[in-house]
């Protein structure tokens, strides 16, 4: 109603209907939500004249042209492929190795059972590993795995330091660190050689039999059997018959879904 310029009056019944009927009623292009069960004769026609008031009409027609020049869904766009790990035009796979320090036995990935799994995302709580990795049809990798050491890194092999998990990490192993992370990273692109598999054109098949029998047909490719039944609708449907000198014995339908 807004991006048309109208007075909006919201009766919540669900999720965050109501936080937006608030969001209305404050920038004074409706009034206040009415919830469905408070519902009645008089304040519903209250609300109604509200939205017929002359300033809240101008106030939704002023609400249009800011609607209109949000570029809303632009930015949605733009907001979800900021969090996406793409690095340098291709997608970034990630995995992040966990070890803990013990006395007379130094660095281990034989961890606690409260600790991270030994290969995790970066939670520590989604076990993942490398050969876990499998591309996509379409997809091809550049380069094996390699460890992407943090900024100002000190560390020969890359890790990050902390006295706990719930620790603040830092570059280089100081006194009194239990425990230490790195991320392995391994990166792909499209492939532009990739040709998907066409599926086959769907064609009749014709079971010629001189004797009875009982015929078990299974719709393993169902893609393309649609075909016209009038001019305004498809038909869902595979439709099978058997024959016999021109007569039809038996026939039977199967949705396609």
């Amino acid at each position: 109603g807004l991006s048309n310029g109208k007075p909006t009056l919201v009766v919540p019944f669900f999720g965050d209907q109501a936080f937006w009927g608030l969001v209305c009623a404050r920038e004074r292009v409706g009034p206040d939500p009415l919830p469905h069960y408070k519902l009645t004769p008089d304040n519903l026609a209250a609300a109604m004249a509200y939205c017929l008031r002359d300033d809240i009409v101008a106030n939704a027609q002023a609400m249009k042209g800011k609607l209109s020049a949000e570029r809303g869904i632009e930015k949605g766009i733009e907001a979800f492929e900021r969090h996406l790990p793409i690095r340098g035009g291709a997608w970034q796979c990630e995995v992040w190795e966990h070890q803990r320090w013990y006395l007379g036995v130094g660095w281990s990935s034989k961890l606690l059972p409260t600790d991270p799994w030994p290969f995790a995302d970066e939670s520590g709580y989604q076990p993942r590993s490398m050969n876990s990795f499998t591309l996509p049809a379409g997809w091809k990798w550049l380069g094996g795995w390699t460890i992407e050491a943090p900024v100002g890194c000190m560390d020969s092999g890359g890790y990050e330091y902390a006295h706990s998990w719930q620790s603040d990490w830092h570059n280089g192993d100081l006194r009194g660190d239990k425990v230490r992370r790195r991320k392995w990273v391994r990166r792909r692109v499209g492939d532009p050689h990739f040709a998907p598999r066409q599926p086959p054109a769907a064609s009749p098949r014709v079971l010629h039999s001189t004797r009875p029998r009982v015929v078990y047909l299974k719709v393993v490719e169902g893609r393309g059997l649609r075909a016209p039944e009038a001019a305004s609708k498809c038909d869902p449907y595979v439709r099978m018959y058997i024959l016999r000198n021109g007569q039809v014995l038996q026939k039977q339908r199967t949705r396609v879904l």
